[in-house]
């Protein structure tokens, strides 16, 4: 389930056996309200791998709100998997308040880490041990790759240049996938043509606002999408 958050990201994935994954939260400024609500809707009453893509608050901001309902009004968190550079956000603080408050499991997360999702493969590509030699948090993003049968969805976080050049020449085709999750909301930084030729994916997804200010997605992007003829879906636009 791709949400629609605006300007913003939260993908909720449930396993063949009913295990659920949550791909970060959503904005600071919804504080997770939109996420609350959508999982509430669809009968969720327990998170078992909460991903934290990396520490923006744009992407931790219902973190706190959603491990504070599911630890005290549902079934709880299972264990969360951070990429494990700090911010210095309230939004950060927040939620190491929370972990620690209802003590849930926190790992630090790096390439060829595995989640134990039920039936479903969940092989962590990056960050690399000791980080891309970056200072940007979005290019060392916890990169998630999902597969069940033969349907697979990549997950990128943030990367950009750097983090999907390390991809590109870590896994080459490795990282072909069914669904590609458009990397750093559609920004014609990500999403680069090299990626794509790696991934073939049958369809992409963007999450961004209708009316971004940073111009997400960018025009650049599309026309790589558009030049490949791959289905392209948009929460703005499409909805959840």
């Amino acid at each position: 389930h791709f949400i629609n958050v605006g300007q913003s990201l939260s993908t909720l994935v449930v396993g063949p056996t009913g295990e659920t994954m949550l791909v970060d939260t959503g904005d600071w400024r919804d504080d997770g309200q939109l996420v609350l609500a959508y999982l509430q809707r669809h009968g969720i009453t327990r998170i078992d791998y909460l991903v934290s893509s990396h520490g923006d608050a744009d992407h931790i901001g219902g973190n706190a709100a959603v491990i504070e309902y599911f630890e005290t009004e549902a079934d709880g968190v299972g264990a969360i998997y951070d990429q494990g550079l700090a911010s210095s956000s309230q939004t950060y603080e927040r939620y190491l308040d929370a972990v620690e408050r209802h003590e849930v499991t926190l790992y630090r997360t790096q390439a060829g880490d595995r989640i134990p999702m039920d039936g479903v493969e969940a092989t962590v590509l990056g960050p690399p041990e000791g980080y891309l030699d970056s200072p940007e948090r979005n290019e060392n993003s916890v990169v998630v790759k999902l597969t069940y049968g033969e349907t697979s969805f990549l997950f990128t976080g943030d990367a950009e240049d750097d983090g999907e050049r390390y991809l590109v020449e870590t896994y080459g085709s490795d990282l072909e996938a069914t669904v590609l999750k458009a990397g750093h909301h559609g920004s014609k930084s990500s999403t680069s043509d090299a990626l794509l030729d790696v991934v073939d994916p049958e369809a992409v997804v963007i999450s961004s606002s209708y009316d971004s200010q940073y111009g997400h997605p960018d025009p650049v992007v599309l026309d790589r999408l558009g030049s490949r003829s791959i289905p392209t879906y948009w929460t703005a636009t499409h909805g959840d």
